[in-house]
């Protein structure tokens, strides 16, 4: 009599770790890769005061640094530094918010100016969408140089194993305006591990602005996932032999 009542006492105690275990196994196989893949966020930087860019001044060009960490984008210079025109200058283009500015360059002179974007954070090295930008003049008139330009883009990525570049040449633009031009990338330009392009072979320099672009949060590995629901399993089994201990001792 005492062990069919030992015996039916197990099965009712280990039931409910059973069903414990069960859901956590749904939940390791179905719910952390979804997980792990984290979520794309959108991002456009705007080069504007709370970014640390003091645009209130009355001079042409402040400035500024060979690289910006914003947003988690790294925007860098190839040669010098990084100039952006004041609210009050000729050289600011009037449609951005008013607490907002661009950056640019001087004028090439000898050589290219070439910009770059890469991702800093929540990875360095991490991969990013390039979704639009938005290209300016920046120069004073000239007879002497080519006021109509286009800009080439070259995407770095790694396809399969291999690095890889894709390009985009923009439309035609007036480098002596302050017209912009919005440059659209389409699917080609996602999943980059760098973008960069030009101003050109010519003297004159040009400004951008809004870049936009997209990337995943930062979110644990499976592994830690997994080693999370291990531990949660261990303190359950843990508790639950004690507890069986205690009701199975026959006095």
């Amino acid at each position: 009599m005492t062990m069919k009542m030992v015996e039916k006492s197990k099965s009712q105690v280990w039931l409910p770790f059973g069903c414990v275990l069960f859901c956590l196994g749904c939940f390791a196989n179905v719910f952390v890769p979804e997980v792990a893949q984290g979520a794309f966020v959108t991002k456009t930087i705007q080069f504007n005061e709370s970014d640390g860019f003091a645009i209130s001044g009355t001079s042409i060009t402040a400035s500024g640094e060979a690289q910006y960490v914003i947003e988690g984008m790294s925007v860098g210079i190839s040669t010098g530094i990084f100039l952006y025109p004041q609210q009050s200058s000729g050289e600011w283009w009037s449609d951005q918010p008013i607490h907002s500015t661009s950056l640019g360059s001087q004028a090439a002179g000898t050589g290219p100016i070439e910009f770059s974007l890469t991702l800093d954070s929540p990875t360095p090295g991490q991969t990013f969408d390039m979704e639009s930008i938005t290209l300016l003049g920046y120069s004073e008139p000239s007879t002497t140089i080519e006021q109509t330009v286009r800009v080439t883009f070259t995407g770095t990525k790694i396809v399969n194993g291999t690095m890889s570049s894709v390009t985009w040449l923009s439309d035609e633009f007036e480098a002596d305006e302050l017209s912009p031009l919005v440059i659209t990338f389409d699917d080609e330009f996602h999943g980059l591990t760098s973008l960069a392009w030009s101003q050109g072979g010519t003297a004159r320099a040009h400004q951008f602005d809004n870049i936009t672009f997209s990337t995943v949060t930062a979110v644990p590995e499976p592994g830690t996932f997994l080693a999370m629901i291990a531990l949660t399993t261990m303190g359950f089994v843990t508790r639950g032999r004690r507890w069986i201990g205690k009701r199975l001792q026959v006095v």
